[in-house]
C-alpha cells in the first residue's frame, strides 16, 4: 500500500545525498535552476531574448495554465546581461493602476509616489521611462498573469505603451497569458506586439526527458521512474509540466515512504487519485 508523506517528514529521508529533502524535485518551483529546456521552451526563450537585444518594445508569450509561463519569464530575467540591462517581474493578478505604476517606479529607482494622483504617478513613471536611453541601460518588465489585471490596469498599461510607442527606446514590455483569455488583452496585442510565442504541451518524449532532467538536477537517479510510470503520468497529466510535477512530487513521497528504490504504474496511480481527492 502506497502512503503520502508530508513534505518535511522527507527530509534526508536518503541517506548519504546533499540534497535538501524539505522540498522534492518537482515541488513546482519558479526558480531558473529548475528550468528545464525542452525544444519549445528553448526556442521561446531564444525568441524572446531576442526580442530584448533587438531592443523591441512588446512582445506576448501565450498558453495554457500549467505550460511553464511563469517560470520561462523568470528564466529570461535571470538571463539578462546585469551590466545593461535590468529586469523587473509583475505578477499582476489583481493589480490596481497605483500598484501597476509603483510597481514601474521601484523598477526606475524613482522616489515612493507618496500623495501623487495617479494622473501625477502616470507622468513620473512616463517621463522616467523615455529618460532611461541616457543611462544606457534598458529596462525588461515581465507582466506575468496580465489577464488577471483589473480593467483600470489594462487601460492604464495600453495607455502607457501607446503613448511610449516611439520614446521608449529602451524599454522592452512582455506579458504572459493564457491563451483562452487573450481576448481580453486583445487591443495590446493588436495594436503593439512585435512578438507571440505560445508554449505548447510535452509529448511523451519530452515528458521522459523533463522528468530524468529534474531528477538529475536534484540527486535522483535518472531511472528512478519505470517507463510505464512515466507513460501513466503523461496521460494523465496531458503533457502539462504542472501537473506532471504535482504527480511525480506524490509518487516519490509514496515511494519514500514504502521503501521503494523505483516507482512503478501502481504508484502513480495512488497519487493520481490522491490529487483527484484533493482537487474534490
Amino acid at each position: 500500500m502506497c502512503h503520502i508523506l508530508a513534505g518535511a517528514e522527507l527530509v534526508n529521508a536518503v541517506p548519504g545525498t546533499e540534497w535538501p529533502w524539505s522540498q522534492t524535485p518537482f515541488a513546482c518551483h519558479s526558480d531558473p535552476r529548475w528550468f528545464h529546456p525542452s525544444p519549445a521552451h528553448e526556442e521561446a526563450l531564444a525568441r524572446l531574448l531576442f526580442l530584448v537585444e533587438c531592443q523591441r518594445r512588446f512582445g506576448i508569450l501565450l498558453g495554457e495554465s500549467g505550460t511553464g509561463k511563469t517560470l520561462l519569464m523568470k528564466v529570461l530575467l535571470h538571463e539578462l546581461p546585469s551590466h545593461r540591462s535590468a529586469g523587473r517581474y509583475v505578477d499582476c493578478y489583481g493589480l490596481e493602476p497605483a500598484e501597476l505604476l509603483s510597481e514601474l517606479a521601484d523598477a526606475l529607482e524613482l522616489p515612493p509616489m507618496g500623495e501623487l494622483t495617479l494622473s501625477q504617478s502616470f507622468r513620473r513613471v512616463h517621463d522616467a521611462l523615455q529618460a532611461l536611453h541616457l543611462t544606457r541601460q534598458r529596462l525588461v518588465v515581465c507582466f506575468d498573469h496580465l489577464e488577471h489585471a483589473a480593467d483600470e490596469t489594462l487601460i492604464a498599461l495600453q495607455r502607457l505603451i501607446h503613448t511610449g510607442t516611439d520614446r521608449f527606446r529602451s524599454v522592452t514590455f512582455l506579458v504572459a497569458c493564457q491563451s483562452r483569455d487573450v481576448g481580453r488583452i486583445a487591443p495590446l496585442v493588436e495594436e503593439h506586439a512585435e512578438l507571440r510565442v505560445e508554449l505548447p504541451r510535452l509529448n511523451l518524449e519530452e515528458t521522459v526527458w523533463y522528468v530524468s532532467d529534474l531528477l538529475q538536477k536534484a540527486g535522483w537517479s535518472d531511472r528512478a521512474f519505470d517507463l510505464q510510470a512515466i507513460e501513466a503520468i503523461y496521460a494523465k497529466s496531458r503533457g502539462l509540466p504542472r501537473e506532471i510535477n504535482r504527480l511525480c512530487e506524490l509518487s516519490l513521497l509514496a515511494a519514500v515512504s514504502d521503501r521503494r528504490d523505483r516507482i512503478g504504474l501502481d504508484v502513480v496511480e495512488a497519487a493520481s487519485a490522491e490529487v483527484l481527492r484533493l482537487c474534490s
